[in-house]
């Protein structure tokens, strides 16, 4: 194995011959629903199903606009567990707190699945958001409700749509078969949510009852859905701000397709590498200069 660094960042290369062969899906797929990564999905869909039924069922929350605000929630914790600088504050509060001698190991290791298998969270909220988004289109239609503006109908259509290919697109079977595609859809299908999602916030807010009332002014303050989607917003731009463009040249001759490469920040609890700013780039754990319990390298 070799080492080498840019700017005070480690980068490690590796052989083909010393890649570790990852399992085929249907052995992904039994590991993930019988692991930390299902626990955290089930329990995140469980939590909005309870609180969705609360609010059918026994018509709990009279806030017209309640859908909207949990539909957007979600999305806004999907994105977060997702978001870089989210994860390197959240892994090093973790660290501070449960690298201590007297932390029993059993919790030490429960807390190190439940980071590592954080997407349980983002995949349960973002199929949360599908469920919610779905009852707040088409439930009006079935009260024959109509205090909304006209353009809300189609334009939480193709919002449901878009977040419903996504969705597809990201169960394994798909995504391991057409990986480029599933990319495809979370980049732009991603990007062109937003946008649809700001439209929907703000015509929400110039509809509602609350802005004849008090003001447009007041209404926008105490609209939690267009807060949560400035937040989503904020997130997702966030991480664009710390690109750099890096160069990178192994100090010894050998082909590129034989090399793959590997970046981490020794503080961190993760960063990226990628090619082009218009690709995912791979989420990579700290390479292990200090021997702390929490990394898994």
């Amino acid at each position: 194995m070799n080492t080498t660094s840019v700017a005070g960042i480690a980068f490690r290369l590796t052989n083909d011959s010393e890649r570790v062969k990852k399992p085929n899906t249907k052995v992904r797929t039994k590991r993930d629903l019988s692991g930390a990564y299902f626990h955290l999905f089930a329990a995140a869909l469980l939590v909005n199903l309870y609180v969705l039924c609360l609010h059918v069922v026994f018509n709990s929350f009279k806030d017209p606009n309640f859908l909207a605000c949990m539909a957007t929630g979600n999305i806004f914790v999907a994105i977060l567990v997702r978001n870089e600088l989210f994860l390197n504050v959240l892994y090093r509060i973790l660290v501070k707190i449960f690298s201590l001698s007297q932390v029993p190991i059993t919790i030490k290791n429960g807390v190190t699945s439940a980071l590592l298998h954080i997407g349980g969270i983002h995949a349960g909220c973002a199929v949360a958001s599908v469920v919610w988004l779905t009852v707040d289109v088409f439930h009006p239609l079935s009260t024959g409700s109509v205090d909304r503006h006209w353009v809300i109908l189609p334009l939480g259509s193709v919002i449901l749509l878009f977040l419903t290919i996504m969705c597809i697109m990201s169960l394994p079977s798909i995504r391991d078969r057409s990986h480029d595609l599933f990319e495809f859809t979370h980049r732009f299908l991603g990007w062109s949510t937003l946008l649809l999602l700001w439209g929907y916030a703000l015509l929400t807010v110039n509809w509602s009852a609350e802005t004849a009332e008090s003001g447009l002014f007041v209404a926008t303050t105490k609209n939690i859905s267009l807060w949560l989607t400035v937040s989503i917003t904020a997130l997702i731009l966030l991480p664009w701000l710390t690109v750099q463009k890096v160069k990178f040249r192994p100090a010894f001759n050998h082909s590129r397709s034989s090399r793959s490469l590997s970046l981490g920040a020794p503080n961190l609890a993760c960063s990226g590498a990628s090619a082009t700013v218009l690709w995912q780039t791979g989420t990579l754990l700290p390479l292990s200069q200090e021997k702390r319990w929490l990394n898994p390298i």
